[in-house]
């Protein structure tokens, strides 16, 4: 499927939610992939320009990029930044248990996310695992937008969420008012980081009472900011004030395969720089489920149809699946250039990744040399030039001393190399009108 007049050419779909999907697609026009959101049937576009407005508000660093707003068919579509990566609750079922001062600051990276969201007016309503994506290059980024609400803006008949366990009670109900629906998933995301933690750690007891106040069903109850919230977890030497090294962040977001044997890993040592190492991670946020796990994923690929294709999107497709790309020309006079004429191996086949994508791909028509036409009867030269295959534009110019009707001059001239299709311009010869006078 293509959007905005082939500009962007859909790859394959990323991920689905309550309220819509998510495709990869190729931006042929400057070359690079991005992401595509498309709301489900039954919910109404304005979900989805007010979740563009939202993060053309959060024009952050940290925040997934918003590049464009576009409708076709009367149906809008999201374009943002791609991130490759996977969501928190797949990294969790990876890594899990974690250690204390892991999940406190792991945490604390998200909150920080939700806080810059708060300080811009904006409540996201719909924080939970699945929202919250990790990069293969160890960035955080708070995702989808689509249920969000501008702070104090009132009650709405929408129901504002759709994962029980994570979903504020008033958010079922469509009753939001303040940041405090935020804080209660907060609260949830903080018991799912740090549900292995034992009764006997020193940190248990101060924990649970951060869990329980941000969960309590009464909105009242809830601490007041994502600030206070992270003032009374406990103050672990390492936050937010060592940076750590690139290759250890690309390290500890990447989805580790299970051991052979089906034992599941000790996960706390692994994890142990995990609070200095996202000291260093940008505050994020954003609108994709990207479901993505880098090393979990099969080592072959289903290879799509590319025939048809420009040869642009046919690469970026090809590189998104990782594959290696050649690229043969030839010329065609039935297939616009730049468009692939056939692909090897075939379309639906399986193929390694690394693995060598060939493509042959139009170059036109083959250019053929223009004939010399100067002096030869118009009709006849006209005649000459469609036959192979170009347009012919005339123009008139006085001449006395030769018969009306000649051609005087062509452009291009002969023996010029050109593509069937083009147009050659022909002057022809004709009397001036005295002629007729006898003058």
């Amino acid at each position: 499927m293509e959007l905005a007049q082939g500009r962007y050419r859909l790859i394959r779909r990323l991920g689905t939610g309550g309220t819509g999907t998510v495709y990869g697609a190729a931006d042929t026009l400057l070359g690079r992939t991005v992401a595509i959101k498309a709301l489900h049937p039954s919910f109404d576009g304005t979900l989805l320009r007010r979740e563009g407005q939202s993060l053309a508000q959060l024009n952050h660093p940290g925040v997934v990029s918003l590049y464009d707003l576009i409708e076709e068919e009367g149906r809008p579509y999201l374009v943002m930044e791609y991130v490759d990566g996977c969501d928190l609750g797949q990294w969790l079922s990876e890594q899990e248990p974690l250690e204390v001062e892991g999940a406190l600051s792991l945490f604390t990276r998200i909150a920080l996310i939700v806080a810059e969201a708060h300080r811009h007016g904006i409540l996201h309503c719909d924080l939970k695992p699945a929202n919250v994506l990790l990069s293969v290059g160890g960035e955080i980024k708070l995702s989808d937008f689509t249920l969000a609400r501008l702070m104090g803006a009132g009650g709405t008949s929408e129901p504002l969420g759709s994962s029980l366990g994570y979903t504020a009670p008033e958010a079922l109900t469509g009753t939001v008012n303040d940041l405090r629906v935020d804080i209660y998933s907060l609260g949830a995301i903080l018991r799912r980081l740090t549900a292995c933690v034992s009764e006997h750690d020193g940190h248990f007891d101060q924990i649970q009472a951060v869990v329980a106040r941000a969960l309590s069903p009464e909105q009242a109850e809830r601490f007041a900011t994502v600030e206070a919230m992270l003032a009374a977890l406990p103050l672990l030497e390492s936050d937010v004030t060592r940076v750590a090294g690139r290759s250890i962040i690309s390290d500890i977001t990447r989805i580790l395969p299970r051991p052979s044997d089906g034992a599941r890993p000790r996960r706390g040592r692994a994890f142990g720089p995990l609070a200095t190492v996202f000291a260093a991670l940008t505050i994020a946020g954003a609108a994709i489920f990207v479901r993505l796990p880098a090393a979990a994923s099969p080592a072959r690929v289903t290879l799509p149809n590319l025939v048809a294709t420009q040869a642009g999107s046919a690469q970026l497709v090809a590189r998104s699946l990782q594959l290696r790309y050649r690229t043969i020309y030839v010329y065609s006079s039935s297939v616009a250039s730049g468009v692939v004429m056939a692909q090897r191996p075939a379309p639906n086949s399986l193929i390694d990744k690394q693995g060598i994508v060939t493509v042959t791909v139009s170059k036109g028509p083959e250019p053929v040399p223009l004939p010399d036409l100067n002096g030869m009867p118009a009709d006849a030269a006209a005649a000459q030039l469609t036959q192979l295959g170009f347009h012919v534009s005339r123009h008139t110019q006085d001449s006395f001393g030769t018969p009306a009707g000649i051609v005087l001059v062509q452009v291009p001239v002969a023996r010029t190399l050109e593509v069937p299709g083009s147009t050659i311009t022909i002057t022809v010869s004709q009397k001036p009108w005295w002629d007729v006078l006898g003058w």
